[in-house]
């Protein structure tokens, strides 16, 4: 605890120094934090009654109040940075677990519209949200699951009260789902390398035409399998026009038309007519 200043040719208290003001240090001795001691003769004590000016400074009560200072300023546990950072870890592991949680929701979310879409079902009822399918299956899994019952009661009380349950999450949840399926197909076309197209065009139940596009090729196993690609809203139905949305459809999804070796199609005019069908126009365009 002792510091010695050649320039001075006196010694000073290292924690006197460092914390000289403060609790119980009113009547400390500055010459041990400004001027320095150094009358030598006096350092040492003679027996216990004359104590030495080392054995007064150790046993004052300002220096026991500077070196308890000296000990909890070393105890990192009380710096003011560290109970910061302790709160600031415990707000990142909650935050951590959140995202945990919001992530495990999300994959089961997922896997009700997975299946429902595996078993061709529909998402939504005819007006009453909380009968279709997909609000059923959450509600079921809730009895079962307790992450799902706490998802669903936690709604009023969450940001924004953000729950995925509604029609708009629903339909991005097919979305995301179809354009997973579809780079799987546009991969497997393009390992088979060739490949051969079937389309046809038929009106929804807003009455607007779609046409659909399937790939047929085989697979790195040797299966023939047959994938539909996309459909999509009709814009042309004459043969050329209906030949360039599929060139369109096929080259939005990265593949080359120039590989088609076969083409399908119904007996409608504008698919199969020698001259200005579909079938025609595809092969002119493509080359073939």
């Amino acid at each position: 605890m002792i510091e010695y200043s050649i320039l001075k040719d006196a010694v000073f208290c290292f924690v006197c120094s460092l914390f000289p003001r403060g609790a119980g240090k009113l009547y400390s001795d500055s010459a041990w934090v400004k001027t320095g001691v150094n009358q030598w003769h006096k350092m040492k004590s003679c027996g216990a009654k004359k104590l030495g000016k080392l054995e007064q400074h150790f046993s004052s009560t300002s220096h026991k109040a500077a070196l308890n200072d000296y000990y909890l300023f070393m105890t990192n546990s009380n710096h003011i940075d560290i109970i910061l950072n302790r709160e600031n870890r415990k707000k990142a592991i909650q935050l951590e677990q959140e995202k945990d949680f919001n992530k495990n929701i999300v994959i089961m979310l997922f896997d009700i519209a997975r299946t429902l879409s595996w078993q061709g079902l529909a998402f939504r009822g005819d007006g009453d949200e909380s009968g279709g399918n997909f609000m059923q299956l959450v509600q079921l899994l809730s009895r079962h699951n307790p992450l799902m019952d706490r998802w669903i009661k936690e709604t009023s009380i969450r940001a924004y009260k953000v729950h995925y349950l509604g029609p708009r999450s629903q339909n991005e949840f097919i979305e995301l789902l179809a354009n997973e399926t579809r780079k799987i197909i546009v991969n497997e076309v393009k390992e088979a390398i060739i490949y051969s197209v079937s389309a046809d065009t038929t009106p929804d139940i807003s009455h607007e035409d779609r046409l659909a596009v399937c790939t047929c090729y085989v697979n790195s196993q040797g299966q023939a399998v047959k994938r539909l690609l996309e459909i999509s809203k009709g814009t042309d139905k004459t043969g050329l026009g209906t030949a360039k949305q599929i060139i369109n459809i096929l080259e939005n999804n990265t593949l080359n038309p120039g590989l088609i070796t076969f083409q399908s199609y119904d007996f409608a005019s504008n698919m199969s007519r020698r001259y200005n069908g579909t079938h025609m126009k595809l092969s002119e365009l493509t080359g073939h």
